[in-house]
């Protein structure tokens, strides 16, 4: 049963609705599937390392944010607080 509604199913749409003529698809010659193949290699030798790239960009934005997001203290003022003395020396070398 299930496998005559099949068929019925794909012999309906290879058949045209308004003249009601076969509609068979056409196949692809060697030449178009070779031109098919070297313009896929062609777009993936430029996608792949395009995304990487992107990959990489996006990891040092991710470092240079997290570089911004960090407080930091100065440091004139820990060498002040570690030893009064050795803080002018360091400072006026």
């Amino acid at each position: 049963m299930q496998e005559q509604e099949t068929l019925t199913t794909r012999m309906k749409s290879e058949i045209c609705p308004c003249c009601k003529t076969p509609v068979t698809p056409p196949r692809m010659s060697l030449r178009e599937m070779a031109a098919s193949a070297v313009c896929g290699g062609l777009l993936l030798s430029i996608l792949i390392p395009a995304g990487w790239m992107m990959a990489q960009w996006a990891e040092r934005q991710e470092r240079q944010l997290l570089e911004r997001m960090v407080w930091r203290e100065p440091l004139d003022e820990w060498i002040g607080f570690l030893h009064p003395c050795t803080s002018n020396q360091i400072l006026a070398e």
